[in-house]
């Protein structure tokens, strides 16, 4: 193989890669917009409270993301955290869990998918125990 065909090769490669990376920010992008738009409803951070929930990615299995998600406004402690929650994002089914970190299980769902999207097991998605189910969609 010539120098021509290798360096033409990695190029092509670079430029799959930088595409693949740019697909996958996209994704963690909405995927914490969800998030964020879920909270905000249960005002997490507490009523009328001026600020920013801010995703923190800590994990990505293809179409599930699990999120730090911190405040950044008012109503901070003087001292302590502005750790909300972990929280499991899936992008494909649109169901938003609480996620523990030290186990590395989902916990209590958060929020269903919204209205007119249905949820869809994904291959990397662990099983959803059947009391769990909940959402706009008939099954």
């Amino acid at each position: 193989m010539s120098l021509h065909a290798v360096l033409l090769s990695a190029g092509v490669l670079a430029g799959q890669l930088a595409a693949a990376n740019a697909f996958a920010d996209a994704a963690a992008d909405r995927a914490c917009a969800r998030l964020v738009e879920a909270v905000q409803v249960r005002q997490l951070a507490g009523p009328d409270k001026r600020g920013a929930y801010r995703c923190q990615l800590q994990d990505q299995i293809p179409t599930l993301f699990v999120f730090a998600l911190r405040w950044h406004g008012d109503g901070l402690p003087a001292v302590g955290s502005n750790l909300v929650g972990y929280y499991l994002v899936d992008a494909v089914g649109g169901d938003i869990h609480e996620w523990n970190m030290g186990e590395g299980q989902r916990g209590e769902l958060l929020a269903a998918p919204p209205v007119g999207k249905c949820r869809r097991k994904s291959a990397a998605s662990p099983e959803r125990p059947s009391s769990r189910r909940q959402g706009h969609c008939k099954p």
